[in-house]
C-alpha cells in the first residue's frame, strides 16, 4: 500500500511540476515575442522618420536649386559675361546662400566665379563635371545633381555638396553649388546602427537591418555590406511578419522579424538565453520530486500567477478601445522627443477629453459608455492617418494624440477637424451642456524641444490648455 502511495505521489508531484514547466516555457516566449515586437518596431519607426525626412529635405534642395538657378540666369542674361566680375559673383551668391557660383564658357573654361581659385578650371577635364559640357551643345537645358564632393582640392566648403547648371542661350552654361551636408548629419541623428547596438535582448541577442539582402546595420560592423540574400536563414523571413527559430552560420536563434518598403528588420535572441528560465526550472523539477502536493500547487500557483503578472506588464494596448495605452505612447513620445531635440524639429501634443463624461454614464450607464469610447478611438484612429503620428488611450475618458514634425498652427487646425468630426457622428447625449450630442474638448501643446525642456512640463501644457478649453465652453480646441 505504502508503495502505490509514494509512487502515485511522486508522479503527482512530477505532472504538476512538467505542467509548471509548461506554463513557465509558453511565458518565455510570450515575453520574448513582445520584446521582440517592441524592438522591431522601434527600428521601424526610426527608418520611417529617416525616409521621411530625407526625401522631404532632398525634394527641397533640388527645387531650391533650380529657382535660383533660374532666377541667376535671368540676371546674368542682362550682365554681358565679360563684365561679370568676381565682386559681382560674390555679391549675388552671398544673399542666396550659393556655396558656388560660376559662369562657363562654351568650351567649358570657367570664366568667372565668386570663388577666385576655380576660375580656369576645366569641366570636361573631371569625370564627375563632364556631364556640363551638354549644356554647352544645347543638348541639355539644366541640369539637377545628387549630392557629391567639391571640386575644390581643399575641400573648402564642406564634405557634400548638390550642384545645379543652366544652359546659357549664347553658349556656355551656369553652375550653382549647395552645401547639402543636412543629409549627411540627418543620417548621423537618426542613428539606426546605435539603436542596434545599444537595445538588449537577452543577455546575448542582437539585432539587424537588411535591405535587399544586406545587411545595413549590425552590432558587428565587419558584416555590414555584406549579402546574405542567398542565405537559407534570409530567405525564410525575408517577407512578412513573425516569429521563428533560425540557424545562422551554426547557432540556432528565435528570432522576430518583419519587412517594410524594402527593409527587413529582425530581432535574434539566442536558444540558450531563450531556454535558460526553463533549464533552470527543469534542474526545480528534480529537486522537489520528493517534495509535498500541496508544494508543487504553491510553486504552480506562483508561476502562473507571475506568467500573468509578466503579461499585463508586456501589454501596450488598451483593452477596450484597441488603441495604444499610456505605458506605450509614453515610451514613444521619449524616443520622439529626444530624437527632434537633435534635429531641432517640431513636435505638437493633442490632449482630448470626452465633454461631460460622467454625466453620459449617470445617465446611459456605463456600457453605453464604453460604446461611445470605442467609436470616438475609432474616428481618432481613422483621422491620424501619417505614419509617424500616435493616438492612445491616456486614461478613463481621456486620450492623446502625438504629431511629430508638426508646428503649432497645423496641429491647433487638425485637433478643430477632430472636434467637428466627433460631433458629426452624432452619438446623443442628453445630459450635455453644449450639445445635443457627444462632444470632446482639445488641448494643444507645440514646442521644438530643448535642454531645458522635460516631457512632463510639455504633457502640462497639453494639459492646461486641455482645461482652459473646458473652462470656455468646451466642445472646442484650445493651443497653449
Amino acid at each position: 500500500m505504502l508503495i502505490p502511495t509514494v509512487m502515485i505521489f511522486a508522479l503527482s508531484v512530477l505532472v504538476i511540476s512538467l505542467i509548471s514547466y509548461r506554463l513557465l516555457d509558453r511565458t518565455v516566449q510570450t515575453k520574448t515575442n513582445a520584446n521582440l515586437d517592441v524592438f522591431t518596431d522601434l527600428v521601424l519607426a526610426q527608418i520611417g522618420h529617416l525616409d521621411i525626412i530625407l526625401n522631404v529635405t532632398k525634394q527641397t534642395l533640388k527645387e531650391k536649386h533650380i529657382a535660383i538657378a533660374k532666377f541667376i540666369e535671368y540676371i546674368l542674361e542682362n550682365v554681358p559675361e565679360e563684365d561679370i566680375t568676381t565682386e559681382e559673383l560674390q555679391r549675388l551668391a552671398r544673399p542666396l546662400d550659393i556655396i558656388e557660383l560660376n559662369v562657363a564658357n562654351k568650351n567649358g573654361i570657367l570664366t568667372s566665379s565668386n570663388v577666385p581659385t576655380l576660375i580656369g578650371f576645366d569641366y570636361k577635364a573631371f569625370e564627375s563635371t563632364k556631364i556640363y559640357m551638354a549644356l554647352t551643345t544645347g543638348a541639355l537645358k539644366e541640369i539637377s545633381e545628387e549630392p557629391r564632393r567639391s571640386v575644390l582640392d581643399d575641400n573648402t566648403y564642406g564634405e557634400i555638396n548638390q550642384y545645379t547648371g543652366i544652359a546659357r542661350k549664347n553658349g556656355g552654361f551656369i553652375q550653382l553649388g549647395f552645401n547639402a551636408s543636412i543629409i549627411g548629419r540627418l543620417q548621423d541623428e537618426i542613428n539606426i546602427g546605435q539603436t542596434i547596438k545599444e537595445t538588449k535582448l537577452g543577455d546575448n541577442g542582437h539585432g539587424l537591418v537588411l535591405s535587399a539582402g544586406i545587411i545595413t546595420a549590425h552590432p558587428d560592423e565587419a558584416l555590414l555590406k555584406k549579402d546574405v540574400s542567398n542565405e537559407d536563414w534570409y530567405i525564410a523571413i525575408n517577407s512578412g511578419n513573425g516569429f521563428t527559430w533560425l540557424d545562422i552560420n551554426g547557432g540556432k536563434y528565435y528570432a522576430g522579424y518583419k519587412n517594410i518598403d524594402g527593409h527587413t528588420i529582425v530581432g535574434l535572441v539566442p536558444e540558450s538565453d531563450f531556454y535558460r528560465e526553463s533549464h533552470n526550472l527543469l534542474t526545480a523539477v528534480k529537486i522537489i520530486t520528493a517534495a509535498a502536493i500541496f508544494v508543487s500547487c504553491f510553486i504552480g500557483l506562483i508561476f502562473f500567477y507571475n506568467r500573468n503578472e509578466k503579461l499585463k506588464a508586456l501589454s501596450i494596448t488598451d483593452e477596450l478601445t484597441k488603441l495604444n495605452n499610456r505605458r506605450s505612447f509614453l515610451g514613444y513620445m521619449d524616443l520622439i522627443w529626444k530624437q527632434n531635440q537633435r534635429l531641432k524639429l517640431p513636435i505638437s501634443i493633442l490632449m482630448l477629453d470626452v465633454d461631460y463624461f460622467k454625466k453620459y454614464n449617470d445617465s446611459l450607464g456605463h456600457l453605453e459608455g464604453d460604446k461611445t469610447l470605442i467609436a470616438i478611438a475609432q474616428c481618432l484612429k481613422k483621422n491620424v492617418k501619417r505614419e509617424t503620428d500616435f493616438v492612445a488611450r491616456f486614461g478613463g475618458e481621456e486620450f492623446v494624440c502625438l504629431l511629430p514634425f508638426v508646428g503649432r498652427d497645423e496641429a491647433l487646425d487638425f485637433a478643430k477637424t477632430l472636434v467637428q468630426r466627433v460631433e458629426s457622428m452624432k452619438i446623443i447625449h442628453p445630459m450635455s451642456e453644449v450639445s445635443d450630442f457627444v462632444t470632446i474638448s482639445v488641448g494643444v501643446a507645440s514646442a521644438v524641444p530643448n535642454e531645458n525642456d522635460s516631457q512632463t512640463k510639455f504633457l502640462d501644457e497639453a494639459d492646461k490648455a486641455l482645461y482652459m478649453a473646458k473652462k470656455t465652453g468646451r466642445n472646442k480646441a484650445i493651443a497653449n
